[in-house]
């Protein structure tokens, strides 16, 4: 397979961000806004948010399910694994195709506060706004 760079080149935030604070943010949503487990039942092989991060990570790079498996079972990719704390198994395509499915309505709304996260830290721009203009009054 060529060396094949995953991240997009026109993407706003290419020089702003690196595949550290991307997969920080995107691991730092899910786990806020999803269950640890999908099912009571489930093989708890991985969580819920580790593979929703997954999913958000590669719809940020415009990976498919596939690419974003072999990207993160790459050797230059440990801090990302250990970062999603993944250990040395990575969820593969269909698993990653089907949480992309269960979640695909909260999707563009989780990939929307991963941003802002990355742009802004923590805190959230609307409350930040908020709290200066009522300091003002």
């Amino acid at each position: 397979m060529p060396n094949r760079l995953f991240i997009r080149q026109e993407h706003p935030l290419h020089s702003l961000v690196n595949e550290d604070d991307v997969t920080r943010a995107a691991y730092a949503v899910a786990r806020e806004s999803l269950p640890r487990y999908s099912h009571s039942k489930s093989p708890h092989h991985f969580t819920f948010p580790q593979l929703a991060a997954c999913v958000l990570i590669g719809s940020h790079y415009s990976m498919s399910y596939r690419e974003l498996m072999i990207w993160l079972s790459q050797s230059e990719r440990e801090r990302v694994r250990q970062i999603l704390e993944l250990g040395r198994r990575i969820p593969d395509a269909s698993t990653l195709s089907r949480v992309a499915k269960r979640m695909n309505e909260q999707l563009n709304v989780m990939g929307e506060s991963m941003r802002r996260k990355m742009i802004f830290g923590e805190r959230d721009v609307v409350s930040t706004e908020t709290d200066e203009f009522s300091a003002r009054n």
